[in-house]
Order: C-alpha cells, then structure tokens, then sequence
C-alpha cells in the first residue's frame, strides 16, 4: 500500500524536485522489496504448517492411558481468565456439585500477558520466570522456554510415571511445537488441537469467509 503510494505521490511531483523524486523512488523499491519477501516467508511459512499438520497421524481413541490406581493430570487453559469461573459458578448452580473438591484460588496473578512469558514459570517454577532467566542473559530465551516445557514431565518420567503431553505452546518458539523435542527424552508427544480444531478454524473460517478482513485486520 506503501509503495504503491508512493508511486502516486512520484507522478505528482514536479521535475524541478529531482531529489526528492528519486528519495521517493527508492522508498517505494525498498517497500516493494520488504512487501514481496514477505509474502512468500507468509506462503513458507503456512506451507510448513499445513505439511506438519497433514503429516501427524494420531489415534484420538488412544492419546490418554490412565491408571486405575493413581494419575495426574495437568489442564493449563490457554487464555482462561480464572476470574470468570466465580461468575460461572453462580450462574450455573449445578457446577458446584461436578467440581466438589476443586479449590480456586483468586490471589494469583500470571507472570505474562501472553504464552511465551507466562507457561515457562507456569510449569517450570521460579527458576523460569521472566526475572530468573534474564539472569541467564548469556543464554538463550528459545533454549530456557523448551528446558520450562520439558521440567515435569522430566521430573515424573524420572520417578517412573508414564507421560503424554499434548499440545504445549511454541515450543522451540515454532507455532506447533515440535515432537522431537520430547521423542529425544522418551516422553510420548501429540498436538491435538492444531489437527483437529486448527483445521476445521482454517478451512471454515478463514479461507472461505474471511481471509480478506483477516488479512486487512
């Protein structure tokens, strides 16, 4: 939009301002250059996820094998707001009954506003909250997130407790987090929701409805 512009604003200028024409020209070359190369990093970049996706082949009647004698299970809400669930609690009386036994507890606060600064301290502790490791300054971010990800179920798989982990956000700071990263440490791995909800988002949201308010946006 940048350069194009530009080029309106270059076929108004008068020849006696030669200098600012050719200014003018080389903002709209390197405008064009930066919008071009970002379309196909776009187009790379959505190619790339769209294969991972297509590649996955998961058994959805099988990603979870509990015990009958003991489990832990660990839900993190991406984007829950844990001040609603007393709205939602009065609102539907019956809840209460389901989530007898269930403690909130109002007094907290996240360590981000979004998933990369606040999952790390979520599931790796002090140790990776934002303070902590910017005093690990000589290392980096994307190497202390994937340490945080890998800390519990690390620690349960150490003390003989069968692990699945599904659905981790940015891990290796990628958009879907990469199965290697805990194939490598013998911890079963899946990505459920880009497969599933992901796909049905994409296909009936965007493409056909929206792509170009999404894009404008």
């Amino acid at each position: 939009i940048i350069s194009f512009c530009l080029i309106l604003v270059i076929f108004k200028v008068r020849e006696k301002n030669y200098i600012l024409k050719i200014i003018l020209t080389v903002f709209m070359l390197v405008f064009l250059t930066i919008g071009i190369w970002n379309l196909f990093k776009i187009n790379e970049t959505y190619m790339d996820v769209k294969n991972k996706i297509h590649n996955q082949q998961i058994d959805y009647s099988s990603i979870y094998n509990l015990s009958k004698e003991k489990n832990v299970i660990i839900i993190m809400l991406d984007k829950g707001i844990s001040s609603y669930l007393p709205l939602i609690f009065d609102e539907r009386k019956e809840l209460k009954k389901i989530f007898t036994g269930f403690v909130y507890y109002p007094n907290t606060v996240s360590f981000g506003p979004n998933s990369i600064s606040a999952y790390p301290a979520l599931v790796g502790g002090y140790d990776y909250t934002p303070f902590a490791s910017q005093m690990r300054s000589m290392e980096k971010c994307q190497k202390k997130h994937d340490e945080a990800m890998l800390f519990l179920p690390l620690i349960f798989k150490n003390n003989g407790w069968n692990i699945t982990v599904t659905d981790a956000p940015v891990g290796h700071y990628q958009y879907i987090t990469p199965n290697e990263m805990f194939d490598e440490k013998g911890i079963d791995y899946k990505n459920i929701l880009v497969n599933s909800t992901g796909d049905i988002y994409e296909n009936e949201y965007l493409n056909k409805k929206n792509t170009l308010y999404f894009s404008l946006v």
